[in-house]
């Protein structure tokens, strides 16, 4: 399957942003990312897998014979503020294509990245009609949440809300509302509340919760990295369908990182942080 790589050319005009040339000149290119502990961004302490996206974006800056330099953004939402391209050349992380954020830079997709169900192996599921009856678990924080509320709304499916929280090693309710057999019960992590990157795999391993949602890069990353997850869980279906982009101002730089998607051997970098072929990843999740 090839690979097909969507420009997105809407742009907001910013008056200090540097041209292509002026990179060039400097002989380095900036590249805004965050310093998190995740091998999908940037983990600079982390000498065999520093970042997915760090390799792709200082690979970039191989191609065109400058040098990377790393801006760390303390803030996710930084990257989205005004003057935010008079700092920086590009941003090197994992963008969600919107159409708000192609107002604000030119976006370059570079990786297909679904929200998608997952369940215990032994939950039997094709469709959303199968959640009657089930627990689904998410956080509040996530957009996932917005995304489950929609689809089932969307298909007349009823559902309750209880949430909850994680203490002493236990799910503990903080609200008790009551549900029928007929509808899907939502256990909600309060907005705010810890995140655990295997919060929601322990609570299907324990039989707390029947389903959940994740993107499917995230899910990918750990379900091939990790021997027991395939033994444990599996994907379902997708909730839906999206891309996520790196951002650029310029639009010569632009249309050279796209010309260097093509050139480069992505697949070998996403085999090595996610343990799994791109090919086989687009149909893992039904692309």
């Amino acid at each position: 399957m090839k690979r097909i790589i969507f420009v997105f050319l809407l742009f907001s005009v910013m008056l200090f942003s540097r041209t292509f040339m002026e990179i060039l000149d400097s002989r380095e290119i900036l590249i805004a990312t965050r310093n998190i502990p995740s091998e999908t961004i940037y983990f600079p302490g982390n000498e065999k897998y520093p970042g997915f996206c760090y390799e792709l974006a200082s690979g970039f800056a191989k191609y065109l014979g400058i040098s990377p330099k790393i801006y760390v953004v303390e803030k996710f939402s930084e990257y989205f503020s005004p003057d935010f391209f008079e700092k920086v050349d590009m941003i090197a992380d994992i963008l969600t294509v919107t159409p708000e954020r192609k107002k604000l830079m030119i976006m370059i997709p570079f990786v297909k990245n679904n929200e998608i169900f997952i369940s215990r192996e032994d939950i039997k599921a094709t469709s959303l009609k199968d959640f009657k009856g089930k627990r689904v678990i998410t956080y509040e924080d996530f957009a996932y949440y917005k995304t489950l509320l929609n689809l089932l709304e969307e298909n007349n499916i009823d559902y309750v809300i209880n949430k909850v929280i994680y203490e002493n090693n236990k799910l503990k309710f903080i609200t008790h509302n009551p549900v029928d057999k007929d509808k899907v019960e939502i256990l909600l992590v309060p907005k705010g509340y810890r995140y655990s990157p295997y919060f929601v795999i322990i609570q299907l391993l324990e039989n707390n919760a029947d389903i959940s949602i994740f993107d499917s890069l995230s899910f990918v990353q750990k379900y091939f990295k990790a021997q027991f997850l395939r033994n444990e869980v599996k994907p379902l279906f997708s909730a839906s369908r999206g891309f996520l982009a790196f951002g650029f101002k310029d639009k010569l730089l632009a249309r050279e990182f796209k010309k260097y998607l093509e050139s480069t051997d992505f697949n070998a970098l996403f085999f090595k942080y996610f343990g799994i072929h791109y090919e086989d990843y687009l149909e893992m999740i039904g692309d």
